[in-house]
């Protein structure tokens, strides 16, 4: 693809026993799942039901029954904070989790009616001058089985400019229901660069 922006990545943990409440500055830095040194931006928000934590680096959001570490810099600092919370928190019952990368495409990249399908009859009746179409891919990757969804949308740029863009959402799956939960994390965390540089390759073709 000519061109393209990376517009998030994150780790996601599906699982019963989140303590969103526990997952403090104060505990995070004494657990040494964040650097001591590492900035906190004001106000974070924290709730029974509901935390999120910030800085510069990366973005976390704690509910009940999942986790989200958002990587706003050096990935390293995600995998570390994942293989902390499999090592520290014990009361947690794994379901799964997931490496997400997502990407925009300015909407003059992408070809009109390339994502048309036109021996397909709902295609046929949007077939009209402003319709915009996407698309859904799926295959085993690895351990885990990826998908890709490109939807036509906006995005709004640091300028607050707004602009028609396709939506890329990169997603690797890996179900913990079956397996050695706490084991295939961390090894699919090892290969965490595996999976980026893939989906950078897929974002090329």
């Amino acid at each position: 693809m000519a061109s393209h922006s990376q517009a998030g990545r994150n780790i996601k943990l599906v699982a019963q026993g989140f303590n969103p409440p526990m997952f403090s500055e104060y505990w995070l830095k004494k657990e040494n799942f964040i650097p001591d040194d590492l900035a906190i931006l004001p106000n974070p928000i924290s709730t029974p039901q509901f935390v999120q934590i910030s800085s510069k680096k990366f973005n976390l959001i704690v509910l009940p029954d999942q986790l989200q570490f958002n990587i706003t810099d050096d990935y390293k600092l995600g995998v570390v904070f994942i293989k902390a919370v499999v090592e520290k928190v014990f009361s947690l019952k794994y379901i799964a989790m997931g490496f997400n990368f997502d990407y925009f495409v300015p909407d003059k990249e992408i070809k009109h009616g390339l994502f048309y399908v036109p021996t397909n009859k709902l295609f046929k009746e949007f077939n009209t001058a402003d319709a915009r179409f996407g698309t859904f891919l799926s295959k085993s990757y690895e351990n885990s089985r990826l998908s890709i969804s490109v939807k036509p949308t906006k995005a709004v740029d640091p300028k607050g400019l707004e602009s028609d863009v396709y939506h890329y959402s990169i997603n690797y799956h890996f179900d913990l229901l079956k397996v050695d939960s706490k084991k295939t994390i961390i090894s699919s965390l090892d290969k965490w660069n595996r999976y980026y540089k893939y989906s950078e390759e897929l974002m090329s073709l």
